[in-house]
This record gives C-alpha cells, structure tokens and sequence, in this order.
C-alpha cells in the first residue's frame, strides 16, 4: 500500500480489525470533546462512510483536495469546503461566510444582499455598490442626486475612496480613530499616539494632546505613495519630550496612501460628517439583530456559498416582508 518513502496507507486504515478499533477510538474522543473537536467528529463521519461507500469517499477527498488548492490558506472544511476560516464577534475562529447587506436609512429595507468568502469587508464595498445600481436601474435612470453611502472602518482601502470619488458617490467611511472612539476605545493607554493628536483642515495642521501646533513641512512621494509630515521645533522644550519623541528631536506626524484615502479621513474629521455617519449604526446593525435575534438565524443551515447564499437572501426577503407590513399597517391605522 505505499513505498519505501513513507507515503503510504497506515495499517490502521487497511487491516479491518485495526480499522474497527481506530473508529472506535475516535468515536469515543468525539463524544467527549464533542464541542471542543469538530475535526474529529467530521473524519468520523468520513470514515464511516467509507466502510459503505468507499468509491464516495474518494470521490469527496478529491474534491476537498480541489477545493484547498482555491483556499487562501490551504486549510478548508471537512462539512462546507466552501466556507471560510473568520473571527467572530467574541474573537474566535469559526469556519463562516461573511454577510452584507445595503440598507435604506429611511425605512430600513434591505435594497441589496448576499454572502461571500472573503473574511473581511476590504473587496465588498464595489461589489455591494454596483448589485445596488444593478437593482435601483428598474426604478431609476440613474443614481438619486441624493444618495449618501455609508460604511465603517472595515471598508477604508485606497480602492474604496477611489471608487466613491470616480463615480461622483457621497460616501462616508468611518477611520481607525472615529471607529475607536465610536467604541470608546482608550486612546490615552498610549496618549502621543497619532489618534490624539487632532488634525485642524482649514488651517492644514496637526495639533497635539498639549495643544501644540504642527505645521505641514514637507510633501514628498515614497514607493509610489505621496506623503506629507507635519512637525513643530517647540518638542525641544517640551516636558513630555521623552515620551512622544523618545530619542527624537521633535515629532513627527505622517500622512500616507492614497489621496483620496486621505481626503476620506479628512472629511470624517468634520463634525457634520460624523453626524451623517452616526445614522449607520441603527440603519445597518438593527437589521442584522432583527435577522439573528427575532428570525433566529444563529447559524446557516445550508452547506455551499450558493445554498448560503440564497438562504441568506430569504431571510433578507422575509426582513423586507415585515418591514413592508408594519409600514402598510401604520398607514392604515
């Protein structure tokens, strides 16, 4: 069953006896670690299988062996190979799909939806834009002149802000220091950090946790990135000296990346900007409460990206169904 390398079948898996007792074996530890170790559980089921079916099987390895090749990290699921390693809410890795939706702020219906692999929002805010054109062309020639776009922190990429600025969007993208704010963060474990330290756009300064001006001195291009740095010559005679500038002379605060990135954050400095963008956090999250909490959706029941995806859509269906209901109630009553 293999060679002189080593690459061949174990004897617990060709013996049938020593088979028996390796089922067994894991079968026992499944029982005990049931929540602790669903890869177990998972080859298991695979083993049993193959006492049955042993063409089916293969036939399933070889296309898991498919399927890891496509995954980014070479690791995939036994149960839904086309799910994805993510972190959830609490911190823990699961095996999920990653749910977006655009939601409309003045009725709450949900205007698009779908699930994909990616683990994070940085590709999903041009997809979730154009499946809204797409779906707003049946009722408009074009875009509302009054469209805003929302999104938070896990949208701000150089690709994002170009895309809202190239087609004329009204887009507001939460940054790191909005986000931690939001979340009151404790920026002063750390007070000379570059979030502290508030930036004045109609004067183009930096201005420090002491009230300091920085002046914008230089603009410069580095890798093909432009960036500007801001620095003031009164760190010298500063007392917190050793702790913002350690064995610097002075501090010096950066601003890198894309223009449009930067111009992004620079908007959602203003106060009217974070006022827009507080309204994303009742419009986007109570829908996705209402679908989890009152519709029950703690979990997918489908295994595949397309059976997900489709179920994901009728739970976003029957959001929009209640949503209609209660509106047509009100107005009758």
């Amino acid at each position: 069953m293999g060679d002189e390398s080593g690459n061949s079948v174990p004897e617990s898996l060709t013996d049938k006896e020593k088979f028996k007792e390796t089922v067994k074996e894991i079968e026992e530890s499944s029982k005990s670690n049931r929540n602790k170790d669903k890869f177990r559980s998972s080859s298991l089921n695979l083993l049993k299988q193959s006492k049955e079916n042993p063409e089916d099987v293969l036939k399933k390895l070889n296309e898991l062996e498919e399927k890891v090749k496509e995954s980014p990290k070479d690791v995939i699921s036994i149960n839904d190979p086309d799910a994805r390693l993510m972190k959830n809410k609490k911190g823990k890795w699961e095996w999920d799909y990653n749910a977006q939706i655009i939601v409309d702020e003045y009725k709450g219906i949900i205007l698009t939806s779908y699930v994909t692999q990616n683990p994070t929002d940085h590709f999903e805010l041009i997809p979730s834009l154009e499946q809204l054109k797409t779906n707003l062309e049946e009722i408009y020639d074009e875009m509302p002149s009054n469209f805003q776009f929302s999104a938070d922190n896990g949208y701000s990429t150089d690709q994002n802000t170009t895309y809202l600025e190239e087609k004329g969007i009204d887009g507001y993208i939460s940054t790191r220091k909005l986000s931690r704010k939001e979340k009151k963060y404790n920026l002063w474990e750390k007070p000379f950090q570059k979030d502290n330290f508030d930036y004045d756009a109609e004067i183009e300064t930096y201005i420090c946790p002491l009230g300091e001006i920085l002046y914008r001195r230089r603009t410069y291009e580095y890798k093909n990135k432009q960036r500007t740095s801001y620095w003031t010559n009164e760190c010298k005679n500063c007392i917190m000296k050793e702790y913002c500038c350690q064995k610097d002379n002075y501090r010096i605060i950066q601003d890198y990346g894309n223009p449009s990135k930067i111009r992004m954050q620079r908007k959602m400095e203003t106060d009217w900007a974070q006022k827009i963008y507080k309204k994303r956090s009742k419009t986007a999250e109570l829908p996705f409460a209402h679908i989890k909490q009152n519709m029950k959706l703690y979990e997918f029941t489908t295994t595949g990206i397309k059976n997900t995806n489709t179920e994901f859509k009728l739970y976003t269906i029957g959001h929009n169904l209640k949503r209609i209901y209660n509106e047509i109630n009100r107005k009758n009553n």
